[in-house]
């Protein structure tokens, strides 16, 4: 039983730091203006975790700077919701 408690936090421990990873990379290539980048890397924490507020808003920058405004819109929006 304590076998199968340690790879279930072990595998949470993993999904935790990789969404940290992911969402350090999505910021450092919305700033280095890899847009379409961002928005992939952002997306998968987003995937993970829908309440993400920093995704949502860097996300909703990235899709208005390559004027897919419907898509800002959508993530402003689920901003206000949260």
């Amino acid at each position: 039983m304590f076998k199968y408690i340690s790879v279930f936090l072990l595998i949470a421990g993993c999904t935790q730091i990789d969404s940290a990873k992911e969402l350090e990379k999505g910021l450092r290539l919305y700033r280095a203006d890899s847009l379409t980048e961002s928005i992939n890397a952002l997306t998968k924490v987003i995937s993970l975790n829908d309440t993400c507020y920093t995704c949502l808003f860097y996300r909703g920058l990235a899709y208005k700077h390559l004027e897919q405004f419907d898509n800002a819109l959508k993530d402003f929006n689920s901003l206000v919701t949260i």
